[in-house]
């Protein structure tokens, strides 16, 4: 039974877009995770080679970030262009407006996406390699 203001297709809208995030949250943590993980032996050597522990974790972030900002680059341009060819995009205040985009919405979006996503590599990474910094170098060369 649904209620006349659709209030059940609205919860069931959101209900899929929060199991949609929750996915890719998941999703992009556990691959930097993984990531990190399976670097265990090379962060074990460049420690007993003398690098700090921030040396390390700012190399592995570092690392993250590049390729988030190398693949945010296209998506964004991509995203860009779909914008502009929707129509349902185009705010008309008035008639000089017409058929123009909004950017400053456009470009707050796309920088809290990345924002978001940038903090998700972050925990992707900063778990793992803290863990991974604390194993003697020697136990961690011996599995490889």
């Amino acid at each position: 039974h649904e209620s006349a203001d659709g209030s059940r297709d609205r919860l069931q809208t959101h209900s899929f877009v929060a199991l949609f995030l929750l996915v890719n949250f998941y999703g992009v943590v556990g691959t930097f995770w993984y990531r990190t993980r399976r670097r265990r032996s090379e962060i074990a050597l460049r420690m007993s080679v003398g690098s700090c522990r921030r040396q390390v974790r700012r190399l592995l972030l570092g690392e993250g970030l590049i390729l988030l900002t190398v693949v945010a680059i296209p998506a964004t341009i991509v995203c860009l262009n779909v914008a502009l060819m929707e129509p349902s995009v185009a705010i008309v205040v008035d008639s000089r407006m017409a058929g123009r985009m909004e950017y400053i919405p456009f470009v707050a979006g796309i920088s809290v996406t990345w924002l978001l996503m940038a903090l998700m590599i972050v925990f992707g990474i900063w778990m793992p390699a803290t863990q991974a910094m604390k194993i003697q170098p020697a136990e961690a060369l011996h599995e490889e």
